[in-house]
């Protein structure tokens, strides 16, 4: 008998619980100020999970035009926050690089 698939994977939609924060400045080329705010929400799973499911951390960054939503995945909770706490790290400067704004 074929396997089933199992479908789309299921991903977090909101933050949750927010474990930690962060609010930068940023300078828009014509020298205006816009505030930034990148927030981690606690790992999660899916409800009644098995033991190949991932664990997620939402990652929310809001201000400045750069406003996104991105859960990032991980084989257990460590994982998850340490692999989106890379990814902001990472990611983050060249978006705002690319919007044309500076980091204060």
């Amino acid at each position: 008998m074929p396997k089933k698939s199992p479908g789309p994977l299921w991903k977090p939609k909101s933050i949750g619980d927010v474990i930690a924060e962060r609010e930068v400045t940023l300078t828009r080329p014509s020298g205006r100020k816009a505030r930034l705010r990148v927030r981690f929400g606690r790992p999660v799973r899916r409800d009644k999970a098995s033991a190949d499911d991932p664990w997620w951390c939402p990652v929310e960054v809001n201000g400045a035009g750069l406003d996104s939503f991105r859960p990032v995945a991980g084989s257990d909770s460590l994982q998850a926050l340490v692999l989106a706490l890379e990814l902001v790290a990472e990611v983050l400067p060249h978006e705002i690089q690319r919007a044309g704004l500076k980091i204060e």
